[in-house]
């Protein structure tokens, strides 16, 4: 893995469900927050980690992407992270696939990495579609020379006994692939063993907290970064520390179990 230290620049695509239309990008630069900027050394180095998420709400709400940049500005500074979205709420990957916006941004840029997040529940209920549309844009993400990292989600509020369901349909997809996991899921369960639901769930019962989309943001961040470092705490007034480091360490905890490493790497073994 190459290391590198830069400045924080993330693009947000949101394509939404009742247009066509891309909104212009966000740029998120970290010398404009004082706080940020004096985490980032100014040194010459090479370019940061670049990285596409494909998906819907689960991605893109907390804005998790950015704190995926957050965590790798605020750890050791030996890694940097940029992150673009093609994402439209409750999409599936097969919508995103026909709408051709996410098959153009994986070819806008050389990327190191392409989350591919399905819709919530279209695991469990096609998992045959989930497939299908997961190898169309694993070959469109071989041909950039990126790798795939699939985003397992969580089950939803009040039904953990589907968390299996979940993880076998991305597993088994991820496998076939030779692709990454980013075990999400597991992890998230871990945390309610102990934890009441509200830490992560928001008031449906199944969109992500703050906390949430923090615990999610800390397992990609071990994932693309090969766990060299926990996860560090950010700026957010949403979470406090305490779950920070808690749910952190759940994330942890699952990606370095030994038992759960064909979750995030089948390509290892």
């Amino acid at each position: 893995m190459i290391k590198h230290i830069s400045k924080s620049l993330v693009f947000v695509f949101l394509l939404f469900t009742n247009s066509c239309s891309i909104f212009t990008p966000v740029k998120l630069h970290a010398e404009d927050d004082p706080q940020r900027q004096m985490l980032v050394h100014e040194e010459p180095v090479e370019r940061p980690l670049e990285v596409l998420f494909i998906g819907n709400s689960y991605t893109f709400f907390n804005n998790m992407p950015e704190m995926l940049t957050q965590l790798a500005i605020n750890s050791d500074n030996t890694y940097l992270i940029q992150s673009e979205m093609a994402v439209a709420p409750a999409a599936t990957l097969q919508r995103l696939w026909e709408r051709g916006l996410a098959r153009e941004a994986i070819r806008k840029k050389q990327w190191d990495f392409v989350v591919l997040q399905e819709q919530s529940l279209r695991p469990m209920e096609d998992p045959e579609s989930m497939h299908k549309y997961a190898r169309l844009f694993n070959s469109e993400i071989k041909r950039n020379g990126a790798k795939t990292v699939f985003y397992l989600t969580w089950a939803r509020d009040g039904v953990p006994e589907t968390q299996p369901l979940l993880d076998h349909a991305y597993v088994t997809i991820a496998d076939e692939l030779d692709a990454m996991i980013a075990p999400v899921g597991p992890a998230w369960q871990q945390v309610l063993e102990t934890a009441p639901p509200n830490l992560l769930y928001r008031n449906d019962g199944s969109h992500p907290t703050p906390a949430g989309s923090y615990l999610a943001a800390c397992m990609f961040y071990l994932v693309m970064t090969n766990g060299e470092h926990e996860c560090s705490l950010i700026e957010n007034d949403e979470i406090t520390p305490e779950n920070m480091l808690f749910t952190g360490r759940a994330a942890y905890s699952i990606w370095s179990n030994n038992s759960a490493v064909s979750y995030f790497n089948v390509s290892s073994r």
